[in-house]
């Protein structure tokens, strides 16, 4: 099996304005959920306050690049397709 893998924001999406801020930071994934464990309880007033705020705003501004889509997609026939971030998990819904 092929494995295509994609970085999102500054790849798959335009920067805003041109410029990606997260060069040269640390930008660590956390590590994804185990689906065996029961879910995370609700989330707090703040975390929900940033989400449908800064972090909306923030990735507002970063549409798709013009071949992106049909680069994924031809992948997506040669193989399987993972796309990595850098987003913080508040902001990895948002397009």
């Amino acid at each position: 099996m092929v494995w295509w893998s994609f970085d999102l924001d500054g790849v798959l999406a335009e920067p805003p304005f041109g410029w990606n801020p997260a060069i040269n930071r640390d930008v660590s994934l956390a590590p994804a959920p185990d689906t065996r464990l029961p879910p995370e309880p609700d989330r707090s007033v703040v975390d929900r306050l940033l989400e449908g705020s800064w972090y909306r705003v923030r990735y507002l501004l970063r549409p798709p690049r013009a071949v992106a889509v049909e680069a994924v997609r031809v992948a997506a026939e040669c193989g399987r397709v993972m796309i990595l971030t850098g987003r913080h998990e508040r902001g990895r819904k948002h397009k």
